[in-house]
């Protein structure tokens, strides 16, 4: 497979529904076959939510993204933050959850700086 034999340090969800749930909100996805099966250690971020005007496709909740074991939400606005401080408030994320995404994202950055050292 693609994801096995290239390594990629970052893959990009799309924001289409799979089974009623979004890509980038499924765990079965993300978790079950790009970390379980694919033992993907890289970094996931989502594509740019908010910007695709309506319809079905407007209803992504942030936090369960990082639930899903994704890393970046794009587009990055103050309401994401909002809603996975909130979530967390409310017990819907774990801390763990948080550092285990910030950890990838972080590991990300130092081989980028690694890589420009060089």
């Amino acid at each position: 497979m693609a994801i096995k034999e290239s390594d990629p340090r970052a893959i990009m969800t799309s924001f289409n529904l799979v089974n009623g749930v979004h890509v980038n909100e499924s765990k079965d996805i993300i978790i079950g076959i790009l970390r379980n099966e694919l033992d993907y250690e890289g970094m996931i971020m989502t594509d740019w939510l908010g910007e695709y005007g309506g319809g079905k496709y407007n209803n992504t909740i942030q936090y369960k993204v990082i639930r899903a074991s994704g890393d970046i939400i794009m587009s990055g606005k103050l309401v994401d933050y909002e809603n996975i401080l909130n979530a967390y408030k409310d017990k819907q994320i774990s801390l763990k959850e948080i550092e285990e995404s910030a950890t990838r994202i972080y590991d990300f950055a130092k081989e980028i700086e690694e890589e420009d050292k060089n």
